[in-house]
């Protein structure tokens, strides 16, 4: 229309919708594999890490667990905690720290989607008390953390393996 009323703009308006075409044709695909990588992200196997902190050390680690949605990873890790613990209650602080830690590769090679969440412990479970070092016999120096982690066998069968790990005040 306006090249009709301009027709020395013509050319202009010309390489403007060649352009104006090209673009849209790249956004389109950037678009298109977006999606396809979103897609492809969302049907990979979750796992999760969950850490137990109590005056800046690591206490309870779980690492490697099998996740079904990351809606529930709150709710799976305290209850995870809850089992290992005896099926006590475990006294948390009201926060949390989440993070999506990407895609990356499991124990057999394979590509999974990382998350990682850590709870603050406002008390050490009395269970755990002498084995971690935080009973009156403990004193200030070595502190304990135990460490679960999921192990997937070819044949199918899940097993948790425990470690004992001296924990580090975190910096």
């Amino acid at each position: 229309m306006v090249s009709f009323l301009k027709p020395e703009w013509y050319d202009a308006i010309n390489w403007f919708e060649a352009i104006a075409g090209v673009g849209t044709l790249i956004l389109a695909v950037f678009l298109w594999w977006n999606s396809i990588q979103q897609a492809w992200e969302n049907s990979l196997p979750k796992r999760l890490t969950a850490y137990y902190e109590f005056g800046g050390r690591n206490v309870i680690v779980f690492r490697n667990i099998l996740l079904f949605s990351e809606s529930d990873t709150r709710a799976w890790a305290q209850q995870i905690a809850r089992q290992k613990i005896g099926g006590k209650d475990v006294e948390f602080e009201p926060f949390f720290r989440y993070k999506d830690k990407g895609v990356g590769l499991s124990q057999n090679g394979k590509p999974v989607k990382n998350y990682e969440i850590t709870f603050f412990l406002s008390a050490i479970p009395e269970k755990l008390k002498s084995r971690l070092g935080y009973d009156e016999a403990g004193g200030l120096d070595k502190k304990w953390c135990i460490e679960w982690l999921q192990v997937e066998s070819e044949d199918g069968s899940i097993t948790m393996d425990e470690m004992l790990l001296i924990s580090n005040p975190k910096m």
